[in-house]
Order: C-alpha cells, then sequence, then structure tokens
C-alpha cells in the first residue's frame, strides 16, 4: 500500500514539474543533482528531492528542499541562526496531500489564520509557503515569475477603510457611520456584503478611522486598505505566485516595518505580524485554503522585510496580539454556472485591522465574569437597537425633555440593557474597552508609524467629556418628574439576572439599569410606572430552539400574554430564529429585518401593539 501511494506522488509531483512553465531553466543547486525545471529553483530541488529519497538530504541542507515531500525544514529565527528539523516520512506523504487535496476542493468559503507552521501545503501548491522562512528562494523572490503587473498604491491619497457587520446589519452600520449628528460622520460611505467601506475627509488625516474605531457600536473590525486589484481587470489573481507578488509590490516595507513597533525605539525593535484571510466565492484551486494562502502572504512579507532589513532580520508571527494584524479578502465569482476552480482569477484587497485581532464585540464588562451560553454580541444588540430607532428616541427625548424608556421581559444576561445604557448615557464603546485593558493598553493602530498621537488623545478627551454630559443626563429627570432615561429588564433565570447585574456593575450603572427576577406573564412595568406612552420601545430575544431548549413554547406563550396586558399601544421588537414559534404571537408584524449570524438564519420583527378584539 505504502509503494502504491509513493508511486501516486511521484505521478502528481511529475505532472505539476511538467506542466510548469517559465522563460527560463533552473537547475537544483545540489552539488551531486543534475535536476532542472522550466518553472523555478525550487521545482527543480523538489524534484531532486524526490528522485534522490531521504537519504540525498542528510548530507546536504540547501534552502531548496523546502517544499519537497522530505522536507528538511531550516528555520531562521531573527539573528538569522539556523534550525533544523527534518520531517519525511514517505508513505504518510501521499495520504497527507490527499486528504488536503479533499479539504480544499470542498471549501467555498472561509476564513483562517496563520497558525501552524509544520503541516505541509496541499497539492497544487508547489510548496510556494514552505516552512517558517521564506516561501521561495532568492532567485525567484527578487525577480518574480508570475508576470503580474503590481501598481503599488499612489502616494498622498486618501484612506480607505473597510468596517466589518453582521450580514444584514450593512444599512444599520451606514447610518451610524454617516449620522450628522452621530460622532463619527463618516462620507463616501458604500454598501458592500457583510460591511461597508468609507473614506477620509482629506489626505493624509487619521481622523475618521479613529472616530470609527472608538465609536462605533455596530462594526466588528474596522480593516485600513493597503492594496488592491478590484479596480484593475486586468491583473486578477490566479495562483499563489500571483498573490505573493501582488503582496509584495503593495506594501511599503520602510513604512510599515522598519521603524520600530511603536513601544520602544530601536533598528532591531521590529513590529510583529499576523494574518488572517477570508475567502469568498469560487476560487482557484491554489487559493481555495484559507490557511495556506494566509501563509503565502505571510511569507511575500517576511521575504519583502528581510530582504530590505540593513541587518536581514524578519519580523515575528504574533497569533495573539500583533502590531501589524494583516487581513486578505479574496473573491471570486458567485452564483450557479460557475467552475469553482476556474483560471478567471479573482480580486484581493489587503488590510491591516486597526484594533488588532480581537473583535469589536468585545466592550470589556463581561472581561472578568462568566457569559451566559445564550448571550448576545454586543455589536449585534447594538445594531437591533439602531434599527428599533432606539438612539433617535434618546435624541428626541434630550430635545424635548419628555423622557424615553426601554424595557427586556426576556433580558437573559442584559445585553439589550446594557448597549441600550451605554447610547443613552453617549459611552463611547472604545472607552469602555481601554478602561477594561487598563493603562498599558494601546491599541494596534497607534503603534503603527502613521500614528497620530494628538488626533487620538483628542479623540479619548473629547469622549470622557461626553460621558461626563450623558451620565448627568441620564440621571436627570423630564418634565413629569420621572426619569430621563428609564431601562428595566425581566429574566426566569436567577443565574442570568445575577450576570446581568454584576455586567452592569462594571459600567457603573447599577442605578440606571433596573432587573427583576420572574416570570414575564407577572411582570408588571405599568404598575411600577415604568411605561410612557409614545416613549417606550420594548425589545427580547426570547428563545427559539437552538443554545436554550427547554420549555421553548411555553416561553413564547409567556410573551404573548405579556404583550397583551402591558404593552397595548406599544412597539414591540422580537429577534427569532423560528418561524413556527413566532406564529404563536398571533400578531401581524409591520416590519421584518432578515440578518445572520452563524449558521443561523434570523429575523429582527416589529409589531404595533394593539387592544385584542372583543366580540
Amino acid at each position: 500500500m505504502r509503494s502504491i501511494n509513493v508511486l501516486l506522488l511521484i505521478l502528481s509531483w511529475s505532472q505539476r514539474i511538467i506542466a510548469s512553465a517559465s522563460a527560463s531553466n533552473f537547475r537544483c543547486s545540489h552539488s551531486s543533482c543534475n535536476s532542472t525545471s522550466k518553472r523555478s529553483k525550487w521545482s527543480a530541488a523538489s524534484r531532486c528531492c524526490f528522485l534522490a529519497g531521504a537519504s540525498h538530504l542528510q548530507g546536504k541542507k540547501d534552502e531548496c528542499y523546502r517544499g519537497s515531500p522530505f522536507s528538511l525544514n531550516i528555520h531562521e529565527d531573527r539573528r538569522g541562526e539556523r534550525r533544523e528539523n527534518f520531517n519525511g516520512r514517505s508513505g504518510d506523504a501521499g495520504r497527507e496531500s490527499s486528504r488536503f487535496d479533499r479539504t480544499s476542493a470542498g471549501r467555498r468559503r472561509g476564513g483562517g489564520d496563520y497558525g501552524d507552521r509544520d503541516r505541509r501545503p496541499p497539492a497544487g501548491y508547489g510548496g510556494d509557503i514552505g516552512s517558517r522562512s521564506t516561501s521561495r528562494p532568492n532567485s525567484v523572490r527578487n525577480s518574480g515569475t508570475s508576470g503580474l503587473k503590481v501598481i503599488p498604491p499612489p502616494p498622498n491619497t486618501v484612506r480607505r477603510y473597510f468596517a466589518t457587520c453582521l450580514p444584514g446589519l450593512e444599512e444599520i452600520l451606514v447610518q451610524e457611520l454617516s449620522d450628522p449628528l452621530g460622532h463619527i460622520r463618516c462620507r463616501d460611505v458604500t454598501v458592500e456584503r457583510s460591511g461597508v467601506s468609507f473614506s477620509e475627509h482629506e489626505i493624509g488625516s487619521r481622523e475618521v478611522g479613529y472616530r470609527a474605531l472608538f465609536w462605533s457600536r455596530v462594526a466588528h473590525r474596522v480593516l485600513e486598505l493597503i492594496c488592491t486589484n478590484e479596480l484593475d481587470v486586468d491583473n486578477r489573481l490566479t495562483t499563489s505566485e500571483d498573490l505573493y507578488d501582488f503582496v509584495r509590490g503593495g506594501i511599503n516595507v520602510d513604512d510599515m516595518f522598519l521603524s520600530g513597533n511603536g513601544r520602544n525605539d530601536g533598528e532591531d525593535d521590529m513590529p510583529s505580524l499576523s494574518v488572517r484571510c477570508n475567502i469568498g466565492g469560487y476560487l482557484p484551486q491554489g487559493l481555495s485554503h484559507s490557511h495556506y494562502t494566509a501563509l503565502t502572504v505571510k511569507n511575500a512579507l517576511v521575504d519583502a522585510v528581510r530582504d530590505s532589513h540593513p541587518k536581514g532580520l524578519r519580523p515575528d508571527v504574533d497569533t495573539n496580539d500583533a502590531d501589524l494584524p494583516f487581513v486578505l479578502a479574496l473573491k471570486g465569482p458567485v452564483g450557479g454556472g460557475v467552475d469553482r476552480f476556474a483560471d478567471g482569477g479573482v480580486t484581493a484587497s489587503l488590510y491591516r485591522s486597526m484594533g488588532g485581532q480581537q473583535s469589536l464585540h468585545r466592550r470589556g464588562y463581561r472581561r472578568d465574569a462568566t457569559i451566559h451560553k445564550a448571550a448576545m454580541k454586543e455589536t449585534m444588540a447594538a445594531g437591533l437597537l439602531y434599527a428599533a430607532g432606539w438612539h433617535r428616541l434618546i435624541q428626541a427625548a434630550r430635545a424635548d425633555n419628555q423622557g424615553s424608556v426601554l424595557l427586556d421581559p426576556m433580558a437573559g444576561s442584559g445585553t439589550f440593557c446594557l448597549e441600550a445604557a451605554l447610547m443613552a448615557a453617549d459611552i463611547a464603546p472604545g472607552l469602555v474597552r481601554q478602561r477594561a485593558a487598563g493603562r498599558g493598553y494601546i491599541p494596534a493602530t497607534m503603534r503603527w508609524k502613521s500614528a497620530d498621537w494628538k488626533c487620538w488623545q483628542n479623540l479619548v478627551s473629547e469622549s470622557v467629556q461626553q460621558e461626563m454630559q450623558g451620565m448627568k443626563w441620564i440621571r436627570g429627570t423630564s418634565a413629569d418628574g420621572r426619569r430621563n432615561c428609564v431601562i428595566a429588564g425581566n429574566d426566569i433565570e436567577g443565574d442570568a439576572v445575577f450576570l446581568a447585574e454584576t455586567y452592569c456593575a462594571q459600567i457603573k450603572m447599577k442605578d440606571i439599569i433596573s432587573f427583576n427576577h420572574g416570570n414575564c406573564k407577572s411582570w408588571c412595568p405599568r404598575e411600577e410606572n415604568f411605561i410612557i406612552e409614545g416613549r417606550t420601545i420594548v425589545v427580547t430575544n426570547p428563545p427559539w430552539g437552538v443554545r436554550l431548549t427547554e420549555d421553548v413554547e411555553e416561553s413564547w406563550l409567556r410573551l404573548n400574554e405579556f404583550f397583551r396586558r402591558e404593552c397595548t399601544e406599544l412597539e414591540a421588537w422580537v429577534l427569532s430564529g423560528n418561524k413556527d414559534l413566532t406564529r404563536i404571537l398571533r400578531m401581524k408584524k409591520s416590519r421584518s429585518i432578515p440578518l445572520n449570524t452563524a449558521d443561523e438564519n434570523l429575523r429582527w420583527l416589529q409589531y404595533h401593539i394593539f387592544p385584542k378584539k372583543t366580540h
């Protein structure tokens, strides 16, 4: 069986070598080998290593051996020292390549981080992403083989950004970013799938990007565009070599890497990096695996830095808190009748994440506490509150002093109530994150050479002033003697109420938000004088049988009873992932907003509740 696997591997590598084409021939640098290839020195080396077997490698350690199934991986650390690790296993190599072939061929969409450095690439990659140190031999690195025309971004242009969000909340994110009464006030906002793109107001400025990072409640990440080929239809990517050349041609090494990491000064204080790849649509086989595509980008970055550094140093990879977290977006054609491995090419956009590797939904108030198993992401809750018009109600209450109310009869751990309070008090999510992270916290974007510390400090000072004014208003009283803003939640689970109160204490709003422990059908906010006619919004996220599976139908029956008794003439918004359960309410929806999270298709449903007809 092992002999058959080896034979199959010989055939696959032979076909790849024969099919490779280039303007000149290359010869393997091994002193006793005469293997040649029309593609590159690397292909010749792979052929040499395969035909000679593992014994060929015992005495020779040439760099070209990387990429062979009997690879002698030679890693280099930042000081240039060589570390060797022999990985030759003839029988396992064939089986592993077949497994990776199935994995890449069956994947249409996905995302991956650069992580495992010792896994071999799938067949069809030609060893392009090999080991940790480089992706190609020097002869190929310095010349390029694909013929791809790479146009670096023009200097002195307005910076472009891309803010990601949950699919379905793109229009909500546009409203937040471009709201003339908000804190971000973006221009040139364009809706795309799972996010929006926008730009700075002036050349050289960073203020809009900083504001989006610091103030956006809906965005998951804010990414700064480095280079893209979306507008160049003649330069689509079809191979990993194209991607390698695209990254090397679009990166400004001096600006990003050879100027310190924003933490220490010195020539050798190089910023760390990470790479994440998001792929969508049908892609060529050589670009269809997110993990190995991310490795190709990492190798291109490392090679570019090492070739430019006066000491030949290379940046480290940090998968937790990199100074330069790169994100690559590959987009292939979509729709029926498209060949999933067609060579028509894909568009690529390389970004760096301003907020680092963590998503912006992590506000920080759940940092040291348990998270409820059905807890909603903070960004999702904020987006749904925007869709329900809570921010407009707050603006109206500030203007006419008539008050505002938000109720959640099935609050769980209180995400709706907490995000509503932060919006009402005008507290920036970035300020909450910064306080939760501690004094030593420096966002990734402030470790870059182009960081504008004066602009960032002014932004933080402004947010502190806004918080002081917002907390003063939210604790004030309206014209009828009640609080300017009333936020109340209820839940039947005592543990969930405990978590909600714990999070509430983290943001110092225990006197602003009230939580009740009990069945919603016995909760009476009218008796507690919470409800203001025309100024009350009810929002809730009842269980629909995915993460919470007990007494699901009973929960919807109790919710229906609460609506009929307490919410007459009010507006209610319900998040549902099961249309059969929604029918239990026996109410006609006024509006439905579809959105997706993970594998769930959800609906944010608006109801105007009228008195039940009596005959």
